[in-house]
């Protein structure tokens, strides 16, 4: 393979910074600012590697691997500040084998230039770090790799998160994107068999998903394994079930989950995150949101209200925040931007953050330190206990080696070992 790597970026000084990684691994670089410029560097020669732009002046990055005419198409990156999920499942159609988000991380840079280095090695599957289809939340960057694969992928897929994250719009997007007809079944209680019977008829590459799948009963989750037994699986559609965020094997544990119909169903899963956890996507989700129920644009949201937003928890989730902002359109008309009098009462006082439930060691913590007399004991007393307590326990899980407790924890080995000799019983 070749040592060369084109790379194809318009940004001068992040093109200039790719070469010299490239470089570094005593690889050949070759930057070029353009498509044009870029099919003229393919005409001449071999190149091992691609790092390609997707916005690029001439057009966009993924039309130089639509219209391949250069023989056997070398490993390529994607290096974009665009992470939409649509171009994550078109790369991958393409044969995009790393996708590298700007500002680019130069230690996944240097991974994927060790595959050119190493031909022999299969290229890595990466943690795609695109960002969400709204947004560039870390939280999300797992969510739409997988996503990207589930696209490519026939096989059963779970889509677990608390309500309102948006599994039934993950689970349509992979639908249309699998081909084929997209059906759906909302799971109750009890679904007769017929009903089963019929969605699992469907057409060859069609896609069935079964919302909220943990709901059937067992009497209707075996039936449902008997026909999944009764067919052979070419001829089943593919199958994506939603569940809450306690997942399946959570309802197998606890019993309400036939342990059968798990291991027909968890082979892929994508875990969607609540909208507390990707809070720095919320401006963008409520303009998303906006355009969806009033494409006019002719209302805006003022940084005061968006920072009372971000304050919230969301215990709604998306499904919330679409409501929050449908209920601004009603307050100011559709028209001008949006004030703190304009939403919801329950946003309006306070931080507006929800006062989360105590955690079980804050009850715990709550419930020791009642029955201290804090009269006869000094801080640094209260805290030795505490810590001693602390350390005995995760050494338990560490079956009792320091040594492998202090790497494991990125704790310095010496100082584990002072404060081990100080616990009661000199532990070392």
């Amino acid at each position: 393979m070749s040592t060369r790597v084109l790379i194809v970026e318009d940004n001068r000084s992040l093109g200039l910074a790719l070469a010299s990684a490239v470089e570094r691994v005593k690889l050949q670089p070759e930057l070029v600012g353009s498509l044009t410029h870029a099919r003229e560097e393919l005409e001449k020669g071999e190149f091992g590697g691609i790092l390609l732009d997707l916005g690029l002046p001439d057009g966009h990055g993924l039309s130089l691997l639509e219209d391949w005419k250069w023989g056997e198409m070398p490993l390529v990156a994607v290096v974009t500040a665009h992470g939409e999920i649509e171009n994550a499942i078109e790369a991958r159609k393409l044969g995009v084998v790393r996708f590298l988000t700007k500002p680019v991380a130069f230690d996944e840079l240097e991974e994927f230039l060790g595959d050119i280095e190493e031909p022999q090695r299969e290229p890595a599957e990466t943690e795609q770090k695109t960002t969400a289809l709204i947004g560039a939340a870390p939280a999300m960057q797992e969510v739409f790799q997988k996503t990207a694969h589930a696209c490519l992928s026939r096989e059963p897929l779970v889509i677990r998160g608390a309500a309102g994250t948006g599994r039934s719009h993950v689970a349509a997007l992979i639908g249309n994107h699998s081909g084929g007809r997209l059906l759906w079944l909302h799971a109750a209680p009890e679904v007769e068999s017929k009903e089963f019977e019929r969605a699992l008829s469907a057409e060859e590459g069609a896609t069935l998903v079964i919302e909220d799948v943990a709901v059937l009963s067992k009497a209707s989750q075996r039936e449902l394994i008997r026909l999944l037994d009764e067919r052979e699986v070419a001829s089943l559609p593919r199958l994506i079930v939603t569940c809450d965020e306690e997942g399946l094997r959570g309802k197998v544990e606890e019993g309400t989950l036939e342990a059968e119909l798990y291991y027909r169903l968890q082979v892929l899963e994508i875990f969607l995150p609540g909208l507390k956890e990707r809070l720095g996507d919320l401006p963008a989700l409520a303009y998303h949101f906006l355009g969806q129920i009033d494409s006019g644009g002719r209302l805006k949201f003022g940084g005061e209200v968006l920072e009372k937003l971000q304050g919230y928890d969301w215990p709604g989730n998306l499904r919330e925040l679409r409501n929050v902002v449908s209920f601004c359109i009603s307050a100011r008309g559709g028209t001008g931007e949006v004030r703190l009098e304009d939403l919801p009462e329950y946003l309006q006082g306070g931080s507006g953050r929800i006062v989360a439930e105590a955690s079980p060691l804050e009850e715990c913590l709550d419930a020791w330190i009642e029955g201290l007399d804090l009269d006869s004991v000094t801080y640094q007393e209260i805290q030795g206990q505490v810590e001693g307590l602390l350390l005995g326990e995760l050494l338990k899980r560490f079956d009792g080696k320091p040594s492998r407790m202090a790497r494991e924890l990125g704790i310095n080995r010496s100082t584990l070992r002072k404060k081990l000799r100080e616990l009661p019983g000199g532990q070392s």
